[in-house]
C-alpha cells in the first residue's frame, strides 16, 4: 500500500518542512494541507513550490481540504467555487491528482431528498471547474451527527447521482466509525470511486457519536477495523494511496512521527496484528 505524508499529521510544520519530511521518510507522495498553502505561496509562489517538490523528488497526491461545501448561502457558495478554482489551478501546476472536499452540516429540517438535490447541484458545479484542469474532487463523509453526508453508502450514491467523471471518494476510517458505518459499505463502491484512503483509529472509551478530531489515534492503536477496510479495498481491486491524518499529542520530531504513522498503516495492510487498543 502506498502511504503519502499529509501535512495534517504535522500541524506545526511549514509546507516546506512537510516536503522535506516526505522526502526524508521515503513517503509515497505528499498531501498538501491547504491551510499551509498561503504562507508558502507568499514566501515564493507556485513556481518556487514546484521547484522545491522537484528538488526533493516528492509528488503531490492531493490538496486538502475544501471544507463545508454543501448548503452554503449564496456568498459562501461563490467563495467555495472560487477556492476550488484556485486550488484546481494550483493542483495542476504541482501535478496533484485530487482535491479533498468535506460536506459540512445539514440544516435543520433538511431531509435526504434535500441533501441529494443540494449535492447534485453543488458537486456537479465544482466538478465542472476541476475538470478544466484534469483534477479530481474526492468527497470525505464526516462522522459528526449533523453532517450532511455521514456514511460511505450515502456518499457513493451522491457521486453516482452527480454523474461527473472528476468526482470520487476519500473515505476516512475515523469518520466512518464515528458515523456507525460498517466496512462492508465499501462493497457499494466502484473501484474507480476510491481516490484516497484516510486512515485513523479511535479510542475504545469514547462513544462514536462523541468522537472529535482530537481523539484520532495512529492506525492499530484503537478499535476501528482498519485492517478489514484495507482487505475490502484489495478485494475490490482498488489501489488508492493512503494518508494518515493524525496529529501528535506531544511535541517531537515530525519526521519520526510521520514515519511511525506510515509504518503502522503499512503493518495493518500487510496483515500484522494491531497495537493493543488504548483505553
Amino acid at each position: 500500500m502506498r502511504v503519502a505524508h499529509t501535512g495534517a499529521a504535522t500541524p506545526l510544520a511549514s509546507l516546506e518542512d512537510d516536503v522535506a519530511t516526505a522526502a526524508r521518510i521515503g513517503a509515497d507522495g505528499l498531501e498538501i494541507w491547504a491551510p499551509k498553502l498561503g504562507p508558502a505561496l507568499e514566501r515564493g509562489g507556485p513556481a518556487a513550490l514546484a521547484a522545491l517538490l522537484r528538488r526533493h523528488r516528492v509528488a503531490v497526491v492531493s490538496l486538502a481540504p475544501v471544507p463545508d461545501v454543501l448548503f452554503r448561502d449564496p456568498g459562501g457558495l461563490e467563495e467555495t467555487v472560487e477556492r476550488v478554482h484556485r486550488l484546481s489551478e494550483l493542483a495542476r501546476a504541482l501535478g496533484a491528482t485530487w482535491i479533498v472536499l468535506t460536506p459540512g452540516e445539514r440544516p435543520d429540517g433538511a431531509d435526504e431528498r434535500d441533501v441529494q438535490h443540494e449535492a447534485r447541484a453543488t458537486l456537479s458545479r465544482l466538478a465542472q471547474i476541476s475538470e478544466r484542469y484534469d483534477v479530481g474532487l474526492a468527497l470525505t463523509p464526516e462522522g459528526r451527527p449533523r453532517a450532511a453526508v455521514r456514511t460511505l453508502v450515502a456518499a457513493a450514491a451522491l457521486v453516482e447521482l452527480a454523474r461527473r467523471p472528476a468526482l470520487a471518494l476519500a473515505p476516512d476510517t475515523f469518520h466512518l466509525y464515528a458515523a456507525g458505518s460498517s466496512p462492508e459499505e465499501l462493497k457499494a463502491c466502484r473501484p474507480r470511486q476510491l481516490a484516497l484512503l484516510r486512515l485513523a483509529d479511535a479510542p475504545a472509551d469514547v462513544e462514536p457519536e462523541l468522537l472529535r478530531d482530537a481523539h484520532r489515534l495512529p492506525p492499530g492503536e484503537g478499535v476501528v477495523p482498519i485492517d478489514r477496510v484495507l482487505a475490502l479495498v484489495r478485494e475490490l481491486g482498488a489501489e488508492p494511496p493512503a494518508v494518515v491524518p493524525v496529529a501528535p499529542r506531544e511535541h517531537g520530531d515530525p519526521s519520526e512521527w510521520a514515519r511511525r504513522l506510515r509504518d503502522q498503516a503499512q503493518a495493518l495492510a500487510r496483515g500484522a496484528p494491531p497495537v493493543r487498543p488504548r483505553r
